[in-house]
């Protein structure tokens, strides 16, 4: 407005405390040196390492009917997955979004390296289905078990290969 300057309030940041409860739509990074891990109500595993952004943005979970639905946004950095299996509520699912990727994880674990330009999907076990963010973007792929995909900013995945490949 006319070059005034207008005060900004932000949240400042808090550590994490061991064991903390964590809620949707909480919010967390790691600095240069630190690592996080974040262990859900239905045993999956989500770890954040160094120089990495992580929202929850939903998360339900019944264990009486076995259901559970998360939605999970990471906006950079390097993360390790462990989804549990026993979730066998037919509308179960876990999905990672970053800026270029959709991935859907259910009874699996893997990586996920994830900056503004690309997604890489590098799963170790089970099966993750991935697409790109945008839905304008068509294509996805199931990438199993030792496989990994790039997820590139206006491009379909590409077709898994083998971790151990070039």
């Amino acid at each position: 407005q006319d070059g005034q300057v207008v005060p900004v309030s932000l949240t400042p940041w808090q550590k994490v405390q061991p064991k903390q409860v964590v809620y949707a739509s909480d919010e967390f990074r790691t600095g240069r040196k630190s690592r996080l891990r974040i262990l859900f109500e239905d045993s999956s595993l989500m770890a954040l390492g160094p120089n990495s952004r992580m929202t929850i943005a939903s998360y339900l979970f019944d264990a009486k009917e076995k259901l559970r639905q998360g939605v999970i946004s990471i906006g950079h950095g390097i993360s390790m997955y462990i989804v549990n299996k026993e979730q066998k509520h037919p509308k179960s699912h876990l999905k990672i979004l970053s800026p270029t990727a959709n991935v859907a994880a259910r009874g699996t674990q893997g990586y996920l390296s994830i900056s503004q330009l690309k997604t890489l999907v590098a799963n170790q076990a089970g099966l993750v289905r991935a697409l790109n963010a945008d839905p304008a973007v068509i294509g996805d792929v199931m990438v199993g078990p030792m496989m990994k995909s790039v997820i590139e900013e206006g491009k379909p995945p590409t077709e898994p290969v083998a971790l151990t490949g070039p």
